[in-house]
């Protein structure tokens, strides 16, 4: 049927420019969009994956995936964020936000992580969460993630979700 490919695995490597969908597609096993790539399920579309999803970063760039369409992943989803520290530098803040609904804190176990708080309690508006490490971070709302000295953090930070019922 004209506009509908089949593919076993998918890797969109192509570098500072968009690939969008131009029909329906079904990866069967995993798709995988490399660092400094975009893909778009465009309007319309229905892309289906039976294994992961898996959007890399590297120290350079991170993947782009936008769904327009209808996007089902029967395996895990795997988001990639790649966060520099040098401890030459000393502290340094990344403002972050969770693009998956169940990461947790555990995420950045290994860094100060900070929620801001609009009331700003005690003259501070950002509080330091450091338990429990399954706390859950919000889609979409912003946090800093910081390192020093005592807490270097990795060099890419791994956000999962599992497959939707």
């Amino acid at each position: 049927m004209p506009g509908e490919e089949d593919f076993y695995d998918l890797t969109i490597s192509k570098i500072n420019a968009e690939v969008s969908t131009a029909g329906n597609i079904t990866v069967n096993n995993n798709l995988t969009v490399k660092p400094g790539a975009y893909f778009t399920n465009a309007t319309g579309n229905d892309l289906s994956v039976a294994g992961d999803l898996h959007l890399e970063a590297s120290e350079t760039s991170m993947a782009s995936f936008i769904d327009e369409g209808n996007t089902t992943v029967a395996g895990n989803a795997i988001v990639e964020q790649y966060l520099a520290y040098d401890a030459l530098a000393g502290y340094q803040n990344h403002l972050v936000s969770s693009p998956i609904s169940n990461a947790t804190l555990n995420t950045y176990y290994d860094l100060y992580f900070y929620a801001y708080d609009e009331a700003g309690t005690d003259g501070s508006y950002w509080d330091n969460i450091y338990e429990p490490l399954d706390f859950p971070l919000a889609v979409g709302q912003g946090y800093n993630a910081t390192g020093s000295q005592y807490y270097t953090g990795t060099t890419t930070c791994l956000l999962y979700t599992s497959p939707s019922p």
